[in-house]
């Protein structure tokens, strides 16, 4: 559905650009370091020697979200890059086909 290819762009949009409760750092520990945190999630949500490389790399100013009910399926626009595991899994915004997720369980 939309929350599943849009999810995080939806809380950068509304939330900082919209109505500014968040300021862009605020958002990124909350959907990063903080989310592993109440997770317990060890070596995620960080960038350290020794950490999983969960990378996310976005256009904010670009941010855009495309999905729709209609075309559910659509990935946002601004995200440019994003490795899972150290692995390429989005390149200039083009899913690879690489699937290096595993399922997760708290520590």
């Amino acid at each position: 559905g939309i929350n599943y290819y849009s999810g995080f762009p939806i809380i950068y949009d509304r939330f900082v650009k919209r109505e500014k409760v968040l300021t862009l750092q605020e958002a990124v520990q909350a959907t990063s370091t903080r989310a592993a945190k109440v997770h317990k999630l060890e070596g995620r949500g960080i960038i350290a020697e020794g950490g999983y490389a969960d990378i996310v790399l976005m256009d904010y100013e670009n941010l855009e979200i495309r999905s729709t009910e209609l075309e559910p399926r659509k990935y946002p626009g601004g995200i440019e890059y994003v490795l899972v595991n150290g692995v390429p899994v989005v390149e200039k915004g083009v899913h690879t086909g690489a699937t290096p997720g595993r399922v997760l369980r708290r520590a």
